[in-house]
């Protein structure tokens, strides 16, 4: 009877053990999963930040500002570059069981990013905003989708209100302000910005107000610092709008000076969106060091299970 009640407890200690071991081992596949996501995701916060300013530059240039030329070509070899590593996301997330994009649609893109890029002098300012916009959104709706498949939805401890800003939130309020840049640079280099750029730009001011409210309230876990900072930024580059562009007979702002307002409010967004990855990845590490401890735990009262005559 003891023989069969000593067997029982091993059985028992290393089944507890192999259950553990195996936990641990999932949970540790999922934190690095789930890192993976965060930086893909914060590769195409990078490409989309670059396709922005891209766009931003070719509206004024397009519009008769021949001091964007230089800068237009450098901020094209940094898209060339992010798109090769775009392609790479791709390949990893092509083989899930349910790819959020796949290397056809990366090969895709790119394609039509070339396209568009090779012919850009043939298109008007307005072409140019809206076929750079097109490719944004893909660039968003894929982001969005890395986010929550990949990210809020595949771990525990994630502050989902945080993970939304990180991919949904920011980066749309980012692309409001983006557009915006676009629109204002296109009318202060061409001295007038017709009724329809009026309407479009009033449109963009509102939805960036209700945007960055929103990421605000969601945002319980950082005040102050880089949040602080875009809020006052982009309340600059709604004004500097309303003021320069929108108010009065006449722009009252050049299409360098109101692109840097722009830029400086679009980078904190960026800033932003960085300081919610930090607070995810701190997530996890507080999410792993748990669960080890659980381990740990386990694996201890595993032993105190242990008969006297097996413990020595």
């Amino acid at each position: 009877m003891e023989l069969l009640l000593t067997s029982a407890l091993i059985v028992l200690l290393a089944g507890g053990i192999a259950w553990s071991l195996a936990r641990r081992r999932r949970h540790q596949r999922s934190v690095a999963d789930v890192r993976q996501a965060l930086a893909d995701c914060a590769l195409l916060q990078r490409l989309v930040q670059a396709m922005q300013q891209h766009r931003g530059m070719s509206s004024a240039w397009l519009s008769g500002d021949a001091s964007f030329a230089r800068r237009l070509s450098e901020r094209q070899r940094e898209i060339d570059a992010l798109l090769a590593d775009f392609l790479h996301v791709a390949e990893r997330e092509n083989d899930m069981p349910w790819p959020c994009l796949t290397r056809n649609d990366a090969a895709a893109f790119r394609f039509h990013w070339q396209q568009m890029v090779g012919g850009l002098a043939q298109l008007t300012p307005e072409q140019s905003i809206a076929r750079h916009s097109q490719q944004i959104a893909q660039l968003l709706g894929w982001l969005a989708a890395l986010g929550e498949a990949r990210v809020e939805l595949a771990a525990t401890g994630i502050d989902g209100n945080q993970a939304r800003n990180y991919a949904n939130r920011l980066p749309a309020l980012a692309e409001c302000l983006g557009q915006a840049r676009a629109l204002g640079s296109s009318a202060a280099a061409a001295g007038t910005c017709a009724p329809v750029g009026r309407v479009r730009l009033l449109f963009l001011s509102a939805r960036a107000e209700t945007l960055l409210g929103q990421a605000q309230q969601a945002d319980a876990v950082m005040r102050g610092g880089a949040v602080g900072r875009a809020v006052a930024a982009v309340q600059t580059q709604l004004a500097t709008i309303r003021a320069a562009i929108l108010e009065g007979t006449s722009i009252t702002v050049s299409a360098a000076s109101y692109f840097e307002v722009a830029t400086t409010a679009i980078d904190a967004i960026y800033a932003w969106m960085e300081e919610c990855g930090g607070g995810l990845g701190r997530a996890l590490d507080e999410t792993g060091a748990a669960t080890t401890g659980d381990y740990a735990v386990g694996l201890a009262t595993s032993t105190r299970l242990r008969p006297p005559a097996l413990a020595r």
